[in-house]
């Protein structure tokens, strides 16, 4: 046997749930070597197969655990797909052999939190596409149907992928927000408005409790001035949106996810963004959500198009 060890296996098991989760946006998940017989969590997302992939070089050896989605099957359409890749720059040796006995023991590991349903090796990143992995998912490439949302916004692969998915013995993140009535009576100034945002964000040292941090005017330039790196902020927004000769108020969820946000984090993060998107809409009903990785994703236009669309 090779001994494969996982890194902090707890995180790896919650990381895992946030995946199985029909509350949680996120969708794929990915392993990578720490040394020679341990592997750790590398990455998590929410932008599916697309995603995954601008995580994956020429030069590693990756596991990473994809949900996919089935057309055809109501019963259960959404499954997860193993995929091991072993970038052609990978030079032949122990590493390279290994790599097969770590991926059974790996399957073993995640077969405790998620089922399994197919594993897939591409042997270059052009067979990384949906209708090779809906073979390995069907066994019917000839009369197959694309088995992952991609090409489509990340809302509504996010939608695609969860439309059939039931609740079963899924747990509830349970979310805390900490201070509720002082959210509210914040939603509220921005919905009659008094203010034009709200920033909430979670407890320092805390993993599931969220409180108000900031609330103000100014418009997305002032909300990015207040976006810190490596942690997450749940926004409301007010935009000004003009058609034609009309000028609507609208208002956006913004969801500040920072590139450098751990893994674990990132994956929790999507479930508690649902719940506290269903619980906001109660109190101030916002049109649409918008997730933001870097400034550069924090565009008023980039906004404004979602909203139109």
């Amino acid at each position: 046997l090779t001994q494969l060890s996982v890194e902090d296996p707890d995180s790896v098991r919650e990381a895992l749930d946030q995946l199985r989760q029909s509350e949680s946006s996120v969708n794929w998940v990915l392993f990578g070597y720490k040394s020679r017989d341990t592997l750790e969590l590398l990455n998590a997302g929410d932008g599916g197969l697309d995603e995954l992939k601008s995580n994956l070089s020429e030069t590693d050896i990756r596991f990473a655990l994809l949900e996919c989605v089935v057309t055809g099957d109501h019963y259960n359409s959404v499954k997860f797909v193993l995929i091991t890749w072993i970038g052609s720059k990978v030079p032949p040796g122990l590493a390279k052999a290994k790599a097969a006995g770590h991926r059974k023991e790996l399957v073993s590991f995640i077969t405790e939190s998620v089922a399994v349903a197919a594993e897939f090796q591409p042997q270059s990143m052009e067979d990384m596409d949906s209708k090779d992995i809906s073979a390995a998912l069907t066994k019917r490439a000839a009369t197959y149907q694309d088995s992952i949302s991609v090409g489509d916004t990340k809302d509504k692969r996010q939608v695609m992928s969860r439309s059939h998915a039931t609740s079963g013995d899924r747990k509830k993140s349970q979310l805390n927000i900490v201070d509720e009535d002082k959210i509210v009576q914040a939603l509220k100034d921005v919905y009659e408005g008094k203010q034009e945002w709200v920033q909430i964000t979670y407890v320092e040292g805390k993993k599931d409790e969220v409180f108000l941090k900031n609330t103000g005017k100014g418009g997305l330039d002032a909300v990015k001035g207040v976006l810190e790196d490596r942690k997450i902020s749940f926004c409301v927004v007010t935009f000004q949106v003009t058609e034609t000769t009309t000028t609507t108020t609208k208002y956006v969820l913004l969801t500040w996810v920072p590139e450098s946000t751990p893994p674990l984090q990132k994956a929790r993060s999507g479930a508690h963004r649902s719940e506290l998107a269903d619980w906001i809409i109660t109190i101030l009903p916002f049109h649409s959500h918008y997730q933001a990785n870097s400034m550069d994703d924090l565009t008023e236009q980039g906004v404004l198009f979602k909203l139109r669309s």
